[in-house]
């Protein structure tokens, strides 16, 4: 990676297959603000309407690893209808002009009320777009007081990792790394299809060349699924057990949806203990070395309580059931909001875990630029898996060195996402990518001239990801 470069990609316009793509699915959200007026929730006229705004996990995940791989190595499907506002859909092609100034081929299953976009030679271009019959995926955010409510207002479309393959591809070419947000049932389905697919392309391959390596899977658990009852099957998922014969490679809970799983605490909780951590750390010290010990104490306690844990408990199910951690090794990432995120790497059920801390982009410093956190865990995850891809490749090693700039991609990815309403912005000038007006690695320098941890680094591991 260098500084100059801020993502070319690995992967040329011809190839059958992205490196990175998501079955997450692209939502309109809107927005509800209530009061409670004597047991009825009523509209709060007091808090200013909040138009409709691009949502999605699946769409903050592409638009993270859109910041470090050109437009044609990164794929999601959006199933839109002519509901799909024109100024929403000139937002989402922004993200699909490649740095030489090239744009995504037109469409032609949009009526003349939504916005074309322009020529491409790209068979495709971020964006798979297909029409459905009625309206698109719309949901609703309710917020009244401390409550935060979800519901969907249209029926929504869920997404296969079938869905990724295209008509025209004899090889049956999956991309080499898949995002999903599902409950861990759900992991399990998409890890048995993907394994059927692969095991389909690998039958009917032309020789040479031989098959595709069998995709990498990046699993974020929706937060309704984290329970404690649930995180047998969720761990099950890591190590080949009930009935999938593909490991996810990568899971990445939220502190509070890992906190969930492995001790059953509401969020409340956790944030108490996470406090109680970083009281203890900062003793009797005072001013900046206070607040730098009570960090450390937060970070420590995500580390110990989540990440060691999580692994933990991972080793007592593989054990239980045979599993191991696969070719690539298993991966924790446990996504702490704005303290960071913590990583544990497992190259073996017997191996020692290898682990990291990385820290959110914007400092206590720089907290004033911080708008809104939605879809923030979700773009870290895009710029995670891209910078793992584009160094490691369809089927290289993971190494604890890959892992920790992964890390920091993914922590920049969501720095842009956070400062802003919606998702960033994305000006292509001269041949350089203006992400909300900076360029990406300019802040993965910045980053990096901060502070991470790293335990067991490994020796010799120094290649920079080819972004």
């Amino acid at each position: 990676m260098t500084s100059s470069s801020p993502s070319s990609s690995s992967t040329s316009p011809s190839s059958a297959a992205p490196l990175v793509a998501t079955v997450g699915m692209f939502i309109i959200d809107t927005f509800r603000y209530e009061r409670d007026d004597g047991g009825v929730h009523v509209v709060d006229e007091g808090v200013a309407p909040v138009p409709p705004q691009i949502g999605g996990g699946g769409t903050y995940f592409a638009v993270g690893a859109r910041v470090w791989l050109q437009p044609h190595a990164v794929k999601m499907i959006v199933d839109c209808g002519d509901d799909l506002p024109a100024p929403m859909r000139a937002k989402m092609e922004s993200f699909a002009v490649a740095r030489d100034g090239t744009r995504p081929a037109e469409s032609s299953i949009f009526s003349s009320s939504v916005a074309p976009a322009v020529a491409s030679t790209f068979p495709h271009a971020l964006w798979k777009w297909r029409k459905r019959p009625d309206r698109t995926t719309t949901a609703v955010n309710i917020y009244r007081g401390e409550y935060r409510g979800f519901a969907y207002l249209t029926p929504k479309l869920r997404l296969d990792p079938v869905d990724l393959l295209d008509s025209d591809d004899a090889q049956r070419q999956l991309p080499a790394y898949i995002h999903a947000i599902c409950s861990p049932p759900r992991i399990h389905a998409m890890l048995s299809q993907i394994s059927a697919i692969a095991r389909e392309a690998g039958e009917t391959a032309a020789h040479p060349p031989p098959p595709p390596p069998t995709p990498r899977v990046v699993w974020e658990p929706i937060p309704d699924s984290a329970a404690p009852e649930a995180l047998h099957e969720a761990l099950l998922a890591l190590c080949g057990g009930g009935g999938a014969p593909l490991h996810a490679a990568v899971v990445s809970p939220n502190h509070v949806e890992a906190a969930r799983f492995l001790h059953g605490w509401d969020e409340a909780e956790v944030e108490r203990r996470m406090a109680a951590a970083a009281v203890d750390a900062a003793g009797d010290a005072a001013g900046q070395a206070a607040r730098g010990r009570a960090l450390g104490g937060a970070r420590g306690w995500v580390m110990d309580a989540l990440v060691t844990e999580w692994v933990a408990r991972w080793r007592l199910v593989a054990e239980g059931v045979g599993g191991d951690a696969g070719s690539a090794g298993t991966v924790v990432v446990v996504r702490a909001g704005g303290l960071g995120s913590g990583l544990a790497f497992v190259e073996g059920l017997n191996a020692e875990a290898k682990l990291a801390w990385v820290d959110a982009y914007h400092d206590a410093g720089m907290q004033d630029r911080v708008v809104d956190v939605t879809g923030a865990g979700n773009a870290y995850l895009g710029g995670f898996t891209a910078a793992l891809a584009a160094s490691v490749g369809r089927s290289g090693p993971f190494t604890l060195d890959r892992l920790v700039k992964a890390m920091e991609c993914g922590s920049v990815s969501a720095s842009f996402t956070v400062e802003q309403r919606g998702l960033p912005n994305l000006r292509v000038l001269g041949g350089r990518e203006l992400w909300n007006e900076e360029e990406g690695n300019v802040r993965l320098d910045r980053l990096r001239s901060r502070r991470r941890w790293v335990s067991n680094q490994d020796e010799g591991d120094s290649r920079e990801p080819e972004l």
